[in-house]
């Protein structure tokens, strides 16, 4: 399913956050040589890994191009559209 760019932006900053959080976690001292020091290991490895699937394979929706009607009309016809927008926003 492709998502929105930003979308994908999104999910990479976040992921990219776990990541560090994590390898700043693998560094502590006291968690060397413990079962939680593997499972931070897997995780970390766990995360890189959706990262590179996230920038490399996740599908990116195209913008749709939208009708270039305002680039057809004259500056008195936009003017118009404008007022008529305005005078609608009036209390």
């Amino acid at each position: 399913m492709p998502v929105a760019p930003s979308t994908r932006q999104h999910l990479d900053d976040h992921l990219g956050q776990a990541e560090f959080a994590l390898q700043v976690a693998a560094n502590f001292d006291c968690l060397q040589g413990t079962p939680a020091h593997e499972a931070v290991r897997a995780a970390l490895a766990r995360v890189a890994e959706a990262r590179g699937w996230v920038r490399e394979k996740l599908a990116v929706e195209t913008p749709a191009i939208k009708p270039a009607e305002f680039a057809l009309q004259s500056v008195a016809e936009r003017q118009r559209t404008v007022g008529r927008r305005m005078a609608r926003l009036a209390p």
